[in-house]
Protein backbone atom coordinates (compact mmCIF):
# COMPACT_ATOMS: atom_id res chain seq x y z
CA UNK A 1 0.00 0.00 0.00
CA UNK A 2 2.72 2.48 0.98
CA UNK A 3 4.73 1.68 -2.14
CA UNK A 4 1.68 2.31 -4.33
CA UNK A 5 1.05 5.66 -2.62
CA UNK A 6 4.67 6.79 -3.12
CA UNK A 7 4.62 5.64 -6.74
CA UNK A 8 1.36 7.49 -7.38
CA UNK A 9 2.63 10.72 -5.76
CA UNK A 10 5.89 10.50 -7.71
CA UNK A 11 4.04 10.06 -11.01
CA UNK A 12 1.70 12.96 -10.22
CA UNK A 13 4.63 15.29 -9.38
CA UNK A 14 6.46 14.12 -12.51
CA UNK A 15 3.42 14.83 -14.66
CA UNK A 16 2.74 18.22 -13.08
CA UNK A 17 6.38 19.31 -13.42
CA UNK A 18 6.36 18.65 -17.18
CA UNK A 19 3.20 20.65 -17.93
CA UNK A 20 4.04 24.21 -19.02
CA UNK A 21 2.46 26.84 -16.79
CA UNK A 22 -0.10 29.18 -18.29
CA UNK A 23 1.07 32.73 -18.80
CA UNK A 24 -1.76 35.02 -17.72
CA UNK A 25 -0.07 38.27 -18.73
CA UNK A 26 -1.44 40.40 -21.57
CA UNK A 27 -0.39 39.55 -25.13
CA UNK A 28 1.74 42.71 -25.30
CA UNK A 29 4.29 41.19 -22.91
CA UNK A 30 4.65 37.90 -24.84
CA UNK A 31 7.49 39.37 -26.90
CA UNK A 32 9.77 38.98 -23.87
CA UNK A 33 11.35 35.52 -23.81
CA UNK A 34 11.74 34.41 -20.18
CA UNK A 35 13.81 31.75 -18.42
CA UNK A 36 10.76 29.64 -17.58
CA UNK A 37 11.86 26.05 -18.02
CA UNK A 38 11.37 22.36 -17.25
CA UNK A 39 14.45 20.87 -15.61
CA UNK A 40 15.96 17.46 -14.99
CA UNK A 41 19.05 17.57 -12.76
CA UNK A 42 21.29 14.94 -11.19
CA UNK A 43 23.36 15.78 -8.16
CA UNK A 44 24.92 15.06 -4.80
CA UNK A 45 23.64 16.30 -1.46
CA UNK A 46 24.79 16.22 2.12
CA UNK A 47 23.04 16.71 5.41
CA UNK A 48 25.00 18.88 7.82
CA UNK A 49 24.43 18.67 11.57
CA UNK A 50 26.06 21.03 14.07
CA UNK A 51 29.80 20.40 14.51
CA UNK A 52 29.89 17.48 12.06
CA UNK A 53 31.59 17.69 8.68
CA UNK A 54 29.38 16.99 5.64
CA UNK A 55 29.88 14.12 3.25
CA UNK A 56 28.28 13.93 -0.17
CA UNK A 57 26.59 10.59 0.35
CA UNK A 58 23.17 11.21 -1.24
CA UNK A 59 22.62 11.03 -4.97
CA UNK A 60 19.41 12.65 -6.22
CA UNK A 61 17.31 13.19 -9.31
CA UNK A 62 15.38 16.48 -9.48
CA UNK A 63 12.50 16.93 -11.91
CA UNK A 64 11.03 20.42 -11.70
CA UNK A 65 9.43 23.40 -13.39
CA UNK A 66 10.91 26.85 -12.74
CA UNK A 67 9.18 30.13 -13.59
CA UNK A 68 11.28 33.26 -13.75
CA UNK A 69 10.59 36.71 -15.15
CA UNK A 70 14.12 37.32 -16.43
CA UNK A 71 14.45 38.22 -20.08
CA UNK A 72 16.27 35.32 -21.72
CA UNK A 73 18.41 37.67 -23.81
CA UNK A 74 19.12 40.24 -21.10
CA UNK A 75 22.65 40.78 -19.82
CA UNK A 76 22.40 43.41 -17.10
CA UNK A 77 22.26 43.09 -13.33
CA UNK A 78 18.60 42.74 -12.36
CA UNK A 79 16.29 41.57 -9.54
CA UNK A 80 13.20 39.43 -10.27
CA UNK A 81 11.10 36.75 -8.56
CA UNK A 82 11.00 33.04 -9.32
CA UNK A 83 8.72 30.13 -8.46
CA UNK A 84 9.66 26.45 -8.65
CA UNK A 85 7.89 23.17 -7.95
CA UNK A 86 9.07 19.64 -8.46
CA UNK A 87 10.14 16.33 -6.98
CA UNK A 88 13.46 15.10 -5.64
CA UNK A 89 14.13 11.38 -5.73
CA UNK A 90 16.95 10.88 -3.22
CA UNK A 91 19.05 7.72 -3.14
CA UNK A 92 20.64 7.65 0.32
CA UNK A 93 23.91 5.73 0.50
CA UNK A 94 25.20 4.39 3.81
CA UNK A 95 27.70 1.72 4.79
CA UNK A 96 24.89 -0.58 5.97
CA UNK A 97 21.91 0.22 3.73
CA UNK A 98 20.59 2.08 0.69
CA UNK A 99 17.43 4.16 1.08
CA UNK A 100 15.09 5.82 -1.40
CA UNK A 101 13.23 9.04 -0.49
CA UNK A 102 10.61 10.95 -2.43
CA UNK A 103 10.52 14.71 -1.63
CA UNK A 104 8.01 16.86 -3.54
CA UNK A 105 8.44 20.60 -2.93
CA UNK A 106 7.69 24.12 -4.03
CA UNK A 107 9.63 27.33 -3.38
CA UNK A 108 9.42 31.02 -4.18
CA UNK A 109 11.81 33.93 -3.77
CA UNK A 110 13.86 36.74 -5.27
CA UNK A 111 16.62 36.10 -7.82
CA UNK A 112 19.44 38.37 -8.93
CA UNK A 113 21.07 38.14 -12.34
CA UNK A 114 24.78 38.70 -11.72
CA UNK A 115 25.89 38.15 -15.33
CA UNK A 116 24.09 37.00 -18.48
CA UNK A 117 23.87 33.33 -17.40
CA UNK A 118 24.70 33.50 -13.66
CA UNK A 119 21.93 33.86 -11.07
CA UNK A 120 21.77 33.92 -7.26
CA UNK A 121 18.50 33.53 -5.42
CA UNK A 122 17.00 33.18 -2.00
CA UNK A 123 13.83 31.25 -1.33
CA UNK A 124 11.20 30.04 1.09
CA UNK A 125 9.40 26.82 0.44
CA UNK A 126 7.57 23.76 1.63
CA UNK A 127 8.62 20.13 1.16
CA UNK A 128 6.66 16.99 1.91
CA UNK A 129 8.27 14.35 4.09
CA UNK A 130 7.61 10.66 3.72
CA UNK A 131 10.24 9.47 6.22
CA UNK A 132 8.27 7.90 9.08
CA UNK A 133 5.02 9.77 8.51
CA UNK A 134 3.56 12.36 6.17
CA UNK A 135 4.59 15.90 7.14
CA UNK A 136 5.10 19.32 5.58
CA UNK A 137 8.53 20.83 6.21
CA UNK A 138 9.00 24.60 5.73
CA UNK A 139 12.47 25.64 4.57
CA UNK A 140 14.52 28.58 3.36
CA UNK A 141 17.68 28.67 1.36
CA UNK A 142 20.09 30.16 -1.15
CA UNK A 143 20.78 28.84 -4.66
CA UNK A 144 23.13 29.72 -7.49
CA UNK A 145 22.50 28.78 -11.12
CA UNK A 146 24.73 28.87 -14.15
CA UNK A 147 23.13 28.24 -17.54
CA UNK A 148 24.98 27.17 -20.68
CA UNK A 149 22.73 27.68 -23.74
CA UNK A 150 23.22 25.03 -26.42
CA UNK A 151 20.21 25.71 -28.64
CA UNK A 152 17.31 28.15 -28.61
CA UNK A 153 15.24 26.18 -26.07
CA UNK A 154 17.86 23.84 -24.60
CA UNK A 155 20.40 24.66 -21.86
CA UNK A 156 22.77 22.80 -19.58
CA UNK A 157 22.17 23.97 -16.03
CA UNK A 158 24.53 23.85 -13.03
CA UNK A 159 23.12 24.54 -9.59
CA UNK A 160 24.47 24.67 -6.05
CA UNK A 161 22.50 25.48 -2.95
CA UNK A 162 21.96 25.45 0.77
CA UNK A 163 18.62 24.84 2.52
CA UNK A 164 17.65 24.83 6.18
CA UNK A 165 14.34 23.94 7.74
CA UNK A 166 12.89 26.38 10.23
CA UNK A 167 10.39 25.78 13.05
CA UNK A 168 12.24 22.52 13.79
CA UNK A 169 14.67 22.66 16.74
CA UNK A 170 18.24 21.62 15.82
CA UNK A 171 17.20 20.84 12.27
CA UNK A 172 19.97 19.81 9.91
CA UNK A 173 20.95 21.79 6.82
CA UNK A 174 21.24 20.40 3.32
CA UNK A 175 23.87 21.43 0.79
CA UNK A 176 23.91 20.21 -2.79
CA UNK A 177 25.48 20.47 -6.21
CA UNK A 178 23.77 19.37 -9.42
CA UNK A 179 23.90 19.47 -13.20
CA UNK A 180 21.36 18.66 -15.85
CA UNK A 181 19.28 19.87 -18.74
CA UNK A 182 16.52 22.47 -18.97
CA UNK A 183 13.97 22.94 -21.75
CA UNK A 184 11.79 26.00 -22.21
Amino acid sequence: MTTRLFTLLFLICLLVSTIPAQNLKPEVEHSKSTFTRNRTLFGYSAVVQKKLKPTFRNIFLNISHRESEFDKFGKSFKLEFAFEYGTNLVFGLDDTYISLLLLPYFKIGPEIRIMKNLFVGGNFGLAASFFSYLAAIPFSGVNTYYLVPLKKNFVIEFEAGFHKSFFIVNSPSAIYISAGIALD
